[in-house]
């Protein structure tokens, strides 16, 4: 989370996740900002369907930054909370390739 909102500007806590996380926005906006090529879309709306395309549009961004297919996450880990820990792990395999 110390890495998150030092990348991000703003405060990313602990007790944000996962709850704040579902929307995917967060996880887009940190993309977007390790990203140096284009920006992601984000969507702004409280459809599920468009929560799940940032959660998408972000994992996407993942892998571009280097995080290898066995180190991220699908989108029903997060969304539906089906394995929490490989979004923790995602996000740690992120720091260490761009941090």
């Amino acid at each position: 989370c110390d890495w998150m909102s030092s990348v991000l500007g703003t405060t990313v806590s602990p007790s944000d996740f996962p709850d704040s996380f579902k929307n995917g926005i967060v996880l887009c906006q940190l993309a977007n900002k390790l990203k140096t090529n284009g920006q992601i879309k984000i969507n702004k709306q409280k459809l599920p369907f468009m929560m799940m395309e940032n959660i998408e549009n972000a994992t996407a961004a993942f892998r571009a930054l280097g995080v290898e297919d066995r180190e991220n996450f699908v989108t029903v880990d997060l969304f539906e909370g089906k394995s929490y820990s490989s979004v923790i792990r995602c996000l740690l395999a992120l720091k260490k390739k761009t941090g």
